[in-house]
């Protein structure tokens, strides 16, 4: 009883240190932006309408991130973290609508 015990307080110990504002949450959005300008810019420079290419921009960084998660989970044995999926989302946004200009 005692080990699964103190096995619940590290897992949940994890958790609580992922913080909404927090140098990796930084990297999350900075990588999450970088993907979505450059698909977007590049799918606006070969035709697409600004908000398609943004909305494609945002979609590959979210796929991207997603992955990132998934072996955070499965992969490092760590956790997957909704708050970097915020980041990921907010940086995609960010980078696909300044690279397109969709309003």
């Amino acid at each position: 009883m005692l080990c699964s015990v103190s096995a619940c307080a590290t897992v949940n110990s994890k958790k609580q240190q992922d913080a909404w504002f927090a140098p990796d949450k930084a990297k999350h959005f900075a990588v999450s932006a970088a993907i979505g300008a450059s698909v977007g810019a590049g799918l606006k420079n070969n035709g697409s309408s600004d908000c398609d290419a943004a909305t494609a921009g945002i979609s590959i960084s979210l796929v991207i991130g997603a992955g990132k998660e998934y072996h955070d989970k499965y992969i490092s044995k760590k956790y997957w973290s909704w708050k970097d999926m915020f980041w990921n989302l907010v940086g995609g946004a960010v980078g696909s609508h300044l690279a397109t200009g969709c309003h």
